[in-house]
């Protein structure tokens, strides 16, 4: 059924608030081993913060420019997705720019010639270490805005199944090594398998741009994502569960999640089920909490805390000798300060789009300055 106009709702702060937890997760868990790497590695289950946000990613990216979809047509969606993906490029040449030039000056060594590995960075054929996050969003960015238009126009199911056929090809090792070009060198996360968590998120936000259920009233349903949840955890927990095949549970844990092993999807979906069935309501009274504002405040801001996110992050890798050298209690706080952190580039970036209304009074050269330099995309 192609989208109608009508109303859009309003921008949902409960996917801000998962995004801004999401955040915290990443920044904590991504960190050298500390005490609290434990709250956020794979707590719920063989499911990761990192497969949450790409998911959620791909909610809000159906949700907001389906919004431009719906008020401006197919070209002012587009041309305002691929404003995003060119902020998303930027940021990932800048950061990756920054960190190598940074690095090689501190006498890191990154297993080749620092210029070899700068050009192919920034053409994407080289993403170490947490540099394919920003490439895998780019690409998913530029597919989405295609793929809304399907959606649109009544495809959504058939876009779907597409995703879903390379997510299945992915499990049989198409997109990494030896199944890949030579000359490509990915990050650990096969992107063929994990498309499938933004264009599932896409095709559900889509569903509910529309007004449009999104899952079957179907106690049977929950009862079986309890179940499937529940037994997960407990062997994610107890490896003792398991007795002579607990290392089956390790590779759950490690290898599978690069190419969203079927299980770790089933754990997935059972969990999402499990957070659908949750009333609104209590959605929105964590929004309203105070912890709830800092974190939907972080997750409204997107690049910037991702951005500053890395650089925290490999700036404790290069301290890393020194950060072992810690007492627990000091890596402890220096891991919770890191994610208290988050707020300041969440704050920087408001403040950059407020400016253009501060400086009203200003010539227009000058007001366009500052659009300009506040206008990375807020999504």
């Amino acid at each position: 059924m192609p989208i109608t106009a009508h109303a859009p709702p309003a921008r949902d702060l409960r996917l801000d608030l998962l995004r801004g937890y999401f955040f915290v997760g990443m920044t904590i868990e991504h960190l050298p081993p500390h005490p609290l790497s434990s709250l956020f590695r794979q707590t719920y289950g063989f499911i990761s913060v990192a497969e949450g946000f790409v998911f959620v990613s791909g909610m809000v990216f159906a949700l907001v420019y389906g919004k431009t979809l719906l008020r401006q047509g197919a070209g002012a969606m587009r041309k305002r997705a691929f404003a995003r993906a060119r902020d998303i490029y930027l940021n990932h040449a800048g950061l990756y720019t920054a960190v190598l030039l940074g690095g090689s000056y501190l006498g890191h060594s990154f297993g080749g010639d620092v210029t070899g590995l700068w050009w192919r960075g920034l053409l994407l054929l080289y993403q170490p270490g947490l540099f394919f996050l920003l490439p895998m969003y780019f690409v998913f960015v530029l597919a989405g805005a295609f793929a809304l238009q399907q959606m649109a126009a009544g495809r959504g199911a058939w876009v779907l199944s597409g995703s879903v056929a390379l997510w299945l090809a992915a499990q049989f090792g198409v997109g990494v090594a030896p199944l890949a070009p030579s000359w490509y060198h990915p990050g650990a996360f096969n992107i063929l398998a994990w498309q499938v968590l933004f264009f599932s998120g896409m095709y559900i936000g889509h569903r509910r741009l529309l007004g449009q259920s999104v899952l079957p009233r179907s106690r049977a349903l929950l009862l079986a994502s309890a179940a499937i949840a529940g037994s997960l955890f407990l062997v994610r927990h107890d490896p003792g569960l398991l007795g002579k095949a607990a290392a089956w549970r390790e590779q759950a844990m490690t290898a599978w999640k690069y190419s969203c092993h079927p299980l770790r999807m089933l754990n997935f979906v059972a969990i999402a089920c499990l957070l659908g069935a949750l009333p609104a309501a209590a959605g929105e009274r964590c929004t309203r909490s105070l912890p709830g504002r800092a974190l939907t405040f972080v997750g409204g801001h997107s690049l910037p805390v991702f951005g500053w996110s890395l650089v925290l992050t490999y700036a404790a890798i290069a301290a890393q000798a020194h950060w072992a050298a810690l007492p627990g209690w000091t890596q402890a706080v220096l891991a919770a300060a890191s994610a208290a952190s988050l707020l300041l580039p969440a704050w920087l970036h408001a403040e950059l789009r407020r400016a253009p209304a501060r400086l009203a009074p200003l010539p227009a050269a000058y007001r366009a300055a500052a659009a300009a330099g506040g206008n990375l995309s807020h999504q």
